[in-house]
């Protein structure tokens, strides 16, 4: 649930690119594909992205793909090196 929307994670290639590794589209309807070829943490990984992805343009924050990938990498690192911050996490 993003943004008070219910969107599904669709294990196929994505529409438009096969060989894309996941894609958040809006239109028709929000949904998440993740490529069914990928490993379980790569599957992980882009799941997230695309969460990621999601969360831009639904609050149109006109993020960069730059900005998406820093965050992607740098949000679990913050929890990893700060354990402290895990139970707050849960709590919210």
């Amino acid at each position: 649930m993003i943004h008070g929307i219910a969107i599904p994670v669709v294990h196929s290639e994505c529409p438009g690119d096969d060989d894309a590794m996941g894609m958040f589209v809006n239109f028709p309807s929000p949904t998440i594909y993740i490529n069914p070829r990928l490993n379980k943490t790569a599957a992980m990984s882009t799941l997230f992205h695309e969460c990621l992805e999601a969360i831009g343009v639904l609050y149109n924050l006109e993020l960069t793909e730059n900005q998406v990938c820093t965050l992607e990498v740098e949000l679990p690192m913050l929890l990893k090196q700060n354990p402290g911050l895990r139970p707050i996490c849960r709590k919210i």
